[in-house]
């Protein structure tokens, strides 16, 4: 017969606490002093500051810690404290952070000072957090103070236990925080090289050219529709599965037997996601929210991918909802060109081989997001309000 208290064990628990016992159902009330958020007046509020930082919902909220703050108040209502956990209250429900400095909460926010360990109440939050729901069941609802404090919480008995947890989720976090650090840095790398390897406004040559290159003729400036042929994506709904890849602005939505295009060819959406252009080399279907652009002889693919990648189409939005494009602001888009196509390959090369490098940091700290959040469910029991 299965113990009626099983759940109050983790999965997964270091060896040294396997015989210290069950752990216990406690209210967050009795694990943390909740100070519910309050706004001050909005004449009081300023973004010179002046006063106290002001952080009234999750759109400030970092991985962790809250980001830089934009907005101070010298009218201070309620205080969070450094090292107090911060609770979305209001939609969505149960988005956590953590403050590093003394700061003013709005309404939209509740500050949990920590009885116990805080790092272990932060991430055994975290573990529950879609169990956290507004009054209406919901996370787009709003959650009171005394809500909060009834929320329940799984406890080791142990301290040893609970920092244990706390310090192997925290070790983790250092990792993926500096896999996170080094991607930005990649992607502000490669954004810096490409500033150097193109002309910029008012230059006829790239600040930084290839030696053998240095005596080839300047680049030209022409309208991008000289270097291309666009065509509009299609449903795809009708068609049968296969091997070919359909393609909307998030990637590959699933697989087909008949192909649009054989390739190769960059992709620009054509509503919504406009400004995450994408490079395909091998047969393909467009989804019809994306345009696919063919280039001529006169461009290596590559290379012309690395030029519309450095264009800001959100700046061409014509829409007041979704951003949207049409194709006579691609055709008419000016960008500036050098017609060798060994210059072309070379710099598409270069910059195709940092791309290599993002994407694998990127898929490396998707695997340590993913296995935090395998942790989580791991480390702490399912929470059950009984």
């Amino acid at each position: 017969m299965q113990d009626k208290h099983a759940w109050l064990v983790p999965k997964l628990r270091f060896p040294e606490f396997r015989d210290t016992g069950e752990w216990e159902n406690k209210l967050l009330g009795a694990l943390s002093h909740v100070v519910a958020g309050q706004s001050p007046k909005g004449t009081n509020i300023n973004s010179l500051g002046d006063g106290a930082p002001f952080f009234q919902g999750k759109t400030d909220f970092g991985d962790i810690f809250l980001r830089k703050p934009t907005k101070w108040t010298t009218q201070v209502t309620k205080l969070a404290k450094p090292g107090d956990i911060l609770l979305s209250v209001r939609a969505p429900v149960g988005a956590l952070n953590i403050t590093s400095v003394k700061i003013c909460i709005g309404r939209g926010l509740a500050s949990l000072q920590p009885k116990c360990n805080k790092w272990f109440l932060y991430y055994s939050l975290l573990a529950q957090q879609s169990n956290i729901v507004g009054s209406g069941g919901s996370v787009y609802d709003s959650i009171n103070r005394e809500q909060i404090e009834k929320l329940r919480i799984i406890v080791p008995p142990a301290n040893q236990e609970q920092k244990k947890i706390a310090d192997c989720l925290g070790s983790l976090d250092d990792i993926i925080e500096a896999t996170n650090q080094k991607l930005e840095a990649l992607q502000k790398h490669k954004k810096g090289l490409m500033q150097q390897l193109f002309p910029q406004s008012g230059e006829t040559v790239p600040r930084l050219r290839f030696p053998e290159f240095q005596d080839v003729s300047k680049w030209e400036e022409l309208k991008l529709g000289k270097l291309l042929n666009i065509h509009y994506g299609k449903d795809h709904k009708f068609l049968e599965e296969g091997e070919i890849p359909v393609l909307g602005t998030g990637g590959v939505m699933r697989h087909v037997n008949k192909a649009l295009s054989k390739g190769p060819a960059i992709l620009i959406g054509r509503k919504g996601t406009i400004n995450k252009p994408i490079f395909i080399r091998v047969p393909f279907w467009a989804v019809d929210t994306l345009f696919y652009c063919i280039p001529n002889k006169t461009i290596e693919p590559s290379f012309l991918f690395c030029i519309i990648q450095q264009i800001n189409w959100l700046k061409y939005n014509e829409a007041t909802g979704v951003p949207s494009l049409n194709v006579n602001v691609i055709h008419n888009t000016t960008v500036k060109t050098t017609f060798n196509l060994n210059e072309q390959k070379r710099i598409a090369d270069c910059l195709g081989s940092l791309d290599d490098i993002i994407e694998s940091t990127g898929q490396k700290l998707e695997a340590l997001r993913q296995h935090k959040k395998g942790l989580l469910q791991q480390l702490f029991p399912p929470l059950r309000n009984q």
